[in-house]
């Protein structure tokens, strides 16, 4: 999962060139802007992908704290709640966990990772009755 999300971030960044006319008009400028303010902030990616490498060495804490750089950069990107809602949860932080993940599906309703890992969270504290309506979504 973690191995799949960096190389979408990195596609993703590697495929935002700009290929907008030079052609000077309000018009062409706004669109432009629109554009430019959707696309990832490439310090927050640096961010999260220290974070995504402490993470997988089991560095919770660490990674903890790079995503919530990422976050202060760039606080629309639902992945970037999805990796700190896990690493929260690997340092036995229910709670904050759900809360990030709560934030996650706001941004991003049908992200099957974020959605999986609550269901799995509320398996693993023996709610199972929550636990259906993620796997339903």
């Amino acid at each position: 999962m973690n191995l799949f999300l960096i190389i979408i971030f990195t596609l993703f960044i590697s495929g935002c060139q700009s290929t907008a006319p030079t052609v000077k008009n309000v018009e062409t400028k706004n669109s432009s802007f629109q554009k430019r303010s959707k696309d990832p902030n490439p310090e927050a990616l640096k961010f999260f992908m220290n974070g995504q490498m402490l993470m997988n060495q089991g560095q919770f804490a660490e990674a903890i704290l790079e995503f919530q750089d990422a976050l202060a950069l760039d606080p629309n990107v639902a992945t970037i709640y999805s990796a700190l809602a896990e690493s929260y949860w690997n340092i036995g932080k229910p709670e904050l966990s759900m809360k990030n993940l709560n934030k996650a599906l706001e941004l991003d309703p049908n992200d099957e990772d974020a959605l999986k890992m609550m269901a799995d969270q509320f398996i693993m504290q023996k709610k199972y009755s929550e636990a259906v309506e993620p796997y339903s979504i």
